[in-house]
């Protein structure tokens, strides 16, 4: 027997589908920038959701280094207030 044609398996297949409802503009801007970047809209369209949830990922851990050093600031202003009580 010959071997299977066809696409070849893939490490990390695509099996769920999105649909979404965009606007004209959105859909025109979208085309262009595919067509200039020789682009697929699926793969733009994948980039940008990994990029939105990296940026929202990277907030939240800036918000936890905030808290955190905040509350180093804290720490160091008490003990400096007890410090100079003594």
């Amino acid at each position: 027997m010959s071997p299977r044609t066809g696409r070849p398996k893939s490490d990390n297949p695509k099996t769920n589908d999105i649909k979404v409802r965009v606007d004209d503009e959105t859909l025109k801007a979208l085309n262009d920038y595919c067509y200039n970047n020789n682009q697929t809209r699926a793969e733009v369209i994948r980039k940008a959701i990994i990029q939105f949830l990296g940026k929202k990922k990277n907030r939240a851990l800036l918000t936890l280094r905030k808290l955190s050093t905040l509350c180093h600031i804290e720490r160091l202003i008490y003990y400096s207030i007890i410090i100079n009580n003594l």
